[in-house]
């Protein structure tokens, strides 16, 4: 099992459904592996999701995932 602090450029794609970054950490997700968030990534994803044309669409799916990272 593997451990992973990830930063904001690679939390964003993983709002969008098939990108290759967010079919491969769902991957290593079901392996087992963990990944974490460090505060300042969480609100510069919040803040990025808000901006967003797909405001709504990316904050409803930032509530669903952000259950599977720990912080």
């Amino acid at each position: 099992m593997s451990k992973y602090l990830l930063d904001t450029n690679h939390v964003s794609p993983l709002l969008t459904p098939g990108h290759p970054l967010r079919v491969r950490v769902f991957e290593q997700l079901k392996q087992g592996d963990n990944f974490g968030l460090c505060v300042p990534v969480i609100t510069e994803t919040l803040f990025g999701v808000g901006m967003a044309p797909r405001a709504v669409v990316n904050r409803a799916e930032w509530d669903r995932l952000r259950a599977l990272f720990t912080h």
